[in-house]
């Protein structure tokens, strides 16, 4: 598969679990969490944007 495939194929996969963890952190008990986990997600698509690539497994 084309990395540009493996990279549009992931995108939705990505909005899916960033939207399933921002609703299950959405309580205000676990803020700490969900700015650590948003800070996480930003660092993954600031690396896609840069680098256009998927990170190395």
């Amino acid at each position: 598969m084309p990395p540009i495939l493996a990279a549009l194929g992931c995108i939705p996969l990505m909005v899916l679990i960033s939207w399933a963890i921002w609703r299950y952190f959405k309580r205000p008990t676990q803020r700490w969490a969900k700015a650590w986990i948003g800070r996480v997600i930003d660092a993954v698509l600031a690396r896609f944007r840069v680098t256009g690539t998927q990170p190395a497994e």
